[in-house]
């Protein structure tokens, strides 16, 4: 990952409990750590497409901001190459 000259990024909370050491994580690790009890607890909030696509969760924090509440630049790798045609 990489954002705007002067700021941090660093694993979120669910990120560093998967001791992974990336910002990449799971649907189940979000049901691990948030102790939810079905899967639809968090597939219900996912986008309805009727294409299939496939989601990537990536939990991180921005630090060294100007002030609270601002925005940052991230740029995010992308896991495999997009297909052609495929609107992101």
């Amino acid at each position: 990952m990489e954002s705007e000259a002067g700021t941090q990024l660093r694993l979120g909370s669910v990120a560093r409990a998967t001791g992974a050491n990336q910002s990449l994580v799971e649907i189940e690790d979000l049901v691990e750590y948030f102790s939810i009890t079905t899967m639809s607890e968090v597939t219900d909030t996912l986008p309805d497409n009727s294409v299939d696509s496939v989601v990537e969760l990536f939990h991180f924090e921005a630090a060294n901001l100007a002030a609270v509440g601002d925005s940052v630049r991230v740029v995010l790798p992308l896991q495999a190459p997009l297909e052609a045609g495929v609107m992101v």
